[in-house]
């Protein structure tokens, strides 16, 4: 009875553990907005349009472009531009069996695809008319299914992903489609003109980086990490 009993409660606190995790990501995930809002401070939180004064939406069909309407700020969606909103995007294109890359052909396979998964940039840094972006790739997924594999949590994934279904109201993303697993990239994205290339990943040579820092230092740009590639796991890399 007191096995089972340890049992039972070492479950409870694996569960626990497992939706702290999720709130924390949801957290996060929603503090740019609220980082928005707070901006203006008190004064403006107590407006009856807030939200509407705060922000205004240019029509998708004319630029795509979000402005923040105060202090005349601009920003501009960059990846995949003249797609809707409420849409699959990513820095990159999805193409299939674990395969990303930036096709910019609108009669290529994969034009606009998006890849849900590259939507998180864990890693950026700014250098001229560029910004450096690294991925991580499906970033609360890989969270727990670190947790699971080695930090000794025990969840049930059915249970788990009827968790999530209920949480997102079935929109929450945690693999492909296909099962394909293309994991992180390392990208640059030109601020003026939106070009985007693929400087690091799976498909294009091999290595998959999960970098969680960047800094410019005396000219050179320096990430900090792991990279993964050629069966041997990921390794610490700088």
């Amino acid at each position: 009875m007191e096995k089972l009993q340890w049992h039972k409660e070492e479950n409870i606190m694996n569960w626990k553990r497992v939706i702290s995790g999720v709130l924390a990501a949801a957290m996060l995930s929603a503090l740019p907005v609220q980082l928005l809002a707070s901006a203006e401070g008190a004064e403006a939180a107590a407006e009856v349009n807030t939200w509407e004064d705060l922000t205004s939406v240019e029509s998708l069909e004319d630029s795509n472009t979000f402005y923040y309407n105060k202090n005349g700020y601009t920003f501009e969606k960059l990846s995949h531009p003249e797609k809707d909103v409420k849409v699959a995007d990513g820095i990159v294109d999805y193409l299939g069996d674990g395969a990303v890359d930036v096709v910019t052909d609108p009669e290529a396979e994969g034009y606009n695809a998006g890849d849900r998964g590259q939507n998180y940039a864990w890693a950026a840094v700014g250098y001229g008319d560029w910004i450096y972006v690294g991925t991580c790739y499906a970033a609360i997924g890989n969270t727990l299914s670190l947790m699971k594999s080695s930090l000794g949590d025990e969840f049930d994934d059915k249970v788990l992903k009827a968790t999530f279904d209920a949480l997102y109201n079935g929109t929450f993303f945690l693999e492909e489609a296909d099962g394909g697993k293309p994991k992180g990239v390392l990208t640059k994205i030109n601020t003026k003109t939106g070009e985007t290339k693929v400087l690091m990943s799976g498909t294009l040579n091999g290595h998959t980086p999960l970098f969680r820092n960047a800094i410019e230092y005396k000219g050179k740009l320096y990430f900090c990490g792991s990279v993964g590639g050629g069966g041997i796991g990921f390794l610490p890399a700088l």
